[in-house]
C-alpha cells in the first residue's frame, strides 16, 4: 500500500462540501486519493417501534492532516430499527478522500431533531449526552488505500445503547465499525421446543434472541458498566419467517474470526445499565469466514 507524501509545512486541506446521496470529491493538495463508503446498520432494541436519529455529515481524521469534513445538504433522518438483519443506509458513498491511515470518525448529529417512538405509541425526545457538540465519535483506525475502494460498516448497537429513567430516554451509543472485505455473518433457525419454553417462561410476551461473544467467553447480560466482562460483541432478534414456517435470527457484519454463541429468551429483561441474571442455551463455537454466511440452529 503507498502512503501520501507531505513535504514540511504541507497537510491535506478539509473537505468542505455539501452531500447528497453520493459524495462529492475532495482535493488532497495533489497527493494521492482513495475512495470510502461508510454505511450504519443496527441491532434491536426492546420498547420501541422507531428510534429516529438525524445526521448532517460526517468527519475522518487522518493520522498526518486535516479534519476531513462533509456536510449533508439534507440531513439524514434514519430510523435505526430499519436497519436489522442486514440492511444497511450509506452515510458516504464512494467519498473522495487523501490516502493513508486515518485516526477516528465522527457523525455529525441534529440532537434537536432525534427522538423515539415508544411500543405504546408515544413520541419523546432523544437525549443524546455531548451529542449536539461531539457527535459520535470512533476512535478506531482504519485506511483509505492509495488508488483503491474502502468499504466500512457502523453497527450501531440500540440493545447495548437506549435507556430509560423517569421518561427521559438516552442514547449512549455501541459502535463498532467492520471492514466489509473481512466481515461474514451468523443465522440459523430456533427449534419450536425452545420458542415454547419461552412461551411458557413469559406468557405476557417475551423477546428471544441470539447472542454473540468472543471465543471462549460465559454468555451474560448487557450489562456495560461490567468492564471485567463486557458482555456480548452484539445480538439479533428470533423472529417468526412465515415463508419457511420457522423462528429465524440473523446477525450480519461479523469480523471474520471464532465465536461463542447462544440463544435466552430473556433478551426483553436485559438492561445495559443493570446486571440481569439471563438464561443461555449451551454456548456453541462459531467460526465466521468473510463474505459467507455460517449457519448455527437452536
Amino acid at each position: 500500500m503507498t502512503m501520501p507524501r507531505f513535504g514540511r509545512g504541507f497537510a491535506p486541506i478539509a473537505v468542505l462540501c455539501a452531500l447528497g446521496v453520493a459524495g462529492c470529491n475532495s482535493g488532497s493538495g495533489g497527493g494521492a486519493t482513495g475512495t470510502m463508503s461508510l454505511a450504519l446498520a443496527d441491532a434491536p432494541v426492546n420498547g420501541a417501534q422507531k428510534v429516529v436519529v438525524t445526521f448532517t455529515g460526517v468527519e475522518l481524521q487522518p493520522a498526518n492532516g486535516a479534519v476531513q469534513e462533509i456536510n449533508y445538504s439534507t440531513p439524514k433522518q434514519l430510523d435505526l430499527l430499519r436497519l436489522t438483519g442486514g440492511v444497511t443506509e450509506l452515510l458516504l458513498n464512494g467519498q473522495t478522500l487523501p490516502a493513508g491511515n486515518y485516526s477516528w470518525i465522527r457523525l455529525k448529529l441534529d440532537t434537536g431533531a432525534s427522538y423515539i417512538v415508544t411500543s405504546a405509541g408515544g413520541q419523546s425526545p432523544l437525549t443524546i449526552p455531548s451529542g449536539a457538540q461531539s457527535g459520535l465519535k470512533l476512535n478506531r483506525g482504519f485506511t483509505v488505500p492509495d488508488g483503491g475502494q474502502a468499504a466500512f460498516t457502523i453497527d450501531f448497537d440500540l440493545r447495548k445503547s437506549l435507556t430509560e429513567a423517569n421518561g427521559r430516554y438516552l442514547l449512549r451509543p455501541t459502535l463498532r465499525l467492520v471492514d466489509n472485505s473481512t466481515v461474514g455473518a451468523l443465522s440459523g433457525s430456533v427449534s419450536t421446543t425452545e420458542i415454547s419454553q419461552c412461551a411458557s417462561a413469559y406468557p405476557n410476551g417475551y423477546t428471544a434472541a441470539v447472542y454473540l461473544f468472543p471465543a471462549g467467553a460465559t454468555p451474560t447480560d448487557i450489562n456495560t458498566s461490567d468492564t471485567a466482562n463486557p458482555g456480548p460483541i452484539t445480538t439479533a432478534d428470533v423472529t417468526y419467517d412465515g415463508q419457511t414456517g420457522s423462528y429465524r435470527y440473523t446477525i450480519p457484519f461479523i469480523q471474520q474470526g471464532t465465536y461463542e454463541a447462544a440463544f435466552t429468551c430473556d433478551a426483553g429483561i436485559d438492561d445495559p445499565t443493570t446486571a440481569q441474571t439471563l438464561i443461555f442455551s449451551a454456548p456453541a463455537a462459531v467460526t465466521i469466514t468473510a463474505g459467507r454466511t455460517t449457519d448455527q440452529n437452536f
